[in-house]
């Protein structure tokens, strides 16, 4: 197509646009009903919401495996168990003695050892020093190395 054909296509479809604008300006204006949509208050609005709400109390009592009759074993329910945190008293830290390691180390019948600093019962201490890459650390530099 030339710009010239362009130009005729249009001026063409700029004439139909006018004419279709011309009819719907000179049609008779309708009566148009709107209906108003029910507005939903913000309590319905939240009603549909998932959230976490509230947490859920504890509970006291577990299912676990307990004697039912005669010697019987089933399952019941049985108190849920007290979470117990160990007190470390200035009695069990001068039982134990501090050592470093170049490498993890798990010994059968004496313990574990991670790389770094451990601390360790006084009874073992001889046994850890017979490896390699394990020496004994004094309390100066231990006060240094974890404050």
């Amino acid at each position: 197509m030339t710009d010239s054909e362009n130009n005729l296509n249009v001026n063409e479809a700029n004439n139909e646009a006018s004419s279709s604008t011309s009819n719907v300006e000179s049609a008779p204006a309708e009566s148009v009903v709107v209906e108003s949509l029910p507005v939903k208050s913000e309590e319905t609005k939240t009603e549909n919401v998932i959230g976490s709400g509230t947490t859920s109390p504890k509970p006291t009592e577990k299912a676990a495996i307990t004697p039912v009759a005669n010697g019987v074993i089933g399952s019941g329910k049985s108190a849920a168990p007290k979470k117990v945190t160990p007190k470390v008293t200035a009695t069990d830290n001068a039982q134990k003695a501090a050592l470093f390691s170049n490498r993890n180390v798990v010994w059968q019948g004496v313990g574990k050892i991670v790389k770094g600093y451990n601390f360790v019962d006084a009874l073992t201490v001889e046994k850890w020093l017979t490896l390699e890459g394990v020496r004994k650390v004094n309390p100066q530099e231990v006060k240094e190395v974890l404050g």
